[in-house]
C-alpha cells in the first residue's frame, strides 16, 4: 500500500477463489481518495471513489480478496 497515494487511479480486481482462475474486473481507473495503514500490508486499505453499482459488485463478487493495478499518471 505504500506506493498508492490519494489522487492515484487504480483498476480494482477481485481475485479468483482458485489458483489459476480468472480474476474479476470490478472497476477501471478508480480514484483513490485515501490510504489507511500504508505501513502494514496486512492492515492497509484503500478508500476508492466507486459508484453504487461498482460498490455492490465489489461486495457481492465471490473471491478471496482484491488486487489493484496502479494506472500511470497522464
Amino acid at each position: 500500500m505504500s506506493v498508492v497515494r490519494p489522487g492515484h487511479r487504480v483498476d480494482l480486481l477481485r481475485l479468483s477463489d482458485t489458483d489459476g482462475g480468472a480474476n474479476t474486473p470490478i472497476a477501471e481507473s478508480v480514484l483513490v481518495l485515501d490510504v489507511t495503514g500504508a505501513d502494514d500490508p496486512v492492515l492497509g486499505g484503500l478508500l476508492l471513489a466507486l459508484d453504487p453499482e461498482r460498490a455492490r459488485k465489489a461486495l457481492s463478487s465471490p473471491g478471496r480478496g482484491f488486487a489493484v493495478l496502479i494506472k500511470p499518471s497522464a
